[in-house]
């Protein structure tokens, strides 16, 4: 059992798991869903029966095993809602070019365009793990002034940039707790902007398999340098197909995710599910960032 469709080690973490739980069929169940949500974004690009069966045959064994651990952890024991899977498929896809097909010897394009939908980004907040020697101030930037952060949302689709947006006003301190292993852990809310994000459309020619928000977190340190603190993704789409019509469905609702120190890799692919801490970073474990998106249109906000 799913021996020759995953790779070893994948096949064997799952079968640990069923050895623990006595072979349930319901994590069996889950464990085969974990493995088709991972693939969803490529079934959803199947053209035909050839490129569908060369997804179910070849695709599997390529997974990454933490991404079928955590995929697996999402469905058995968190029972979590399994539309956030396929973003959880951290390897990389190169953008698929539409390719023209030819029916009754007429070469007609078969071109695409995904529409996206506006969406707004509120209620920001930033829990931060700060060295506990640097002083928390408001202001005056000796040390560690919280009034200095920026957080600017990316959006990014097939390795292409489609828009972005930063935060203007200014943040507030909420709290802060007691000193852990040397981190100071504060908590700051962005609480007076609603930030819209005016998203372009996706090039025909290079449909995204999935899109998603580069959150960057930044400080200014002075008028024309800003220093990069630390950064994460999350979904912001999740692909849709109507016949021919590529739609997305916006992942409305609220959104936690654990920061990752430092500037973020080229690829917005390559940032790991679990952040990786270093002597030099300038937040450290346990720091996250929580956010809403939210429908501009519902609660009648509007960019001017």
């Amino acid at each position: 059992m799913f021996f020759g469709i995953l790779n070893t080690n994948s096949a064997l973490y799952l079968w640990d798991q069923f050895f623990m739980i006595k072979w349930n069929t319901t994590y069996i169940e889950h464990a085969t869903k974990a493995i088709l949500y991972l693939l969803r974004d490529r079934f959803m690009y199947a053209t035909d029966y050839d490129q569908l069966r060369k997804v179910f045959l070849d695709e599997p064994c390529l997974l990454h095993t933490a991404d079928v651990q955590a995929a697996f952890v999402h469905l058995a024991l968190k029972n979590a809602d399994p539309k956030y899977i396929p973003a959880m498929n951290q390897r990389f896809y190169p953008s698929k070019p539409i390719i023209p097909r030819i029916d009754d010897n007429r070469q007609i394009p078969n071109k695409k365009k995904a529409y996206l939908e506006t969406v707004g980004i509120k209620d920001i907040s930033l829990t931060l793990a700060i060295p506990a020697n640097l002083a928390i101030t408001g202001g005056t930037r000796p040390e560690f002034d919280i009034k200095s952060i920026i957080v600017e949302i990316q959006i990014y689709g097939a390795g292409e940039k489609l828009g972005d947006v930063s935060t203007g006003s200014l943040p507030v301190l909420r709290g802060k707790d007691s000193t852990i292993s040397n981190w100071q852990r504060i908590t700051v809310d962005i609480p007076n902007d609603k930030l819209v994000l005016s998203i372009k459309e996706a090039r025909p020619s290079h449909m995204p398999t999935r899109i998603q928000a580069l959150v960057i977190v930044r400080q200014r340190v002075n008028i024309l340098n800003l220093v990069t603190i630390g950064h994460c993704r999350f979904p912001l789409y999740i692909p849709q197909k109507i016949g021919n019509l590529d739609t997305w469905d916006v992942t409305f609702g609220p959104v936690t995710r654990a920061l990752h120190a430092g500037m973020p890799p080229v690829s917005i692919d390559m940032i790991p599910e679990v952040p990786k801490a270093f002597v030099s970073d300038k937040i450290g474990p346990g720091s996250s960032i929580s956010l809403v998106v939210f429908d501009p249109k519902a609660e009648q906000h509007f960019s001017q």
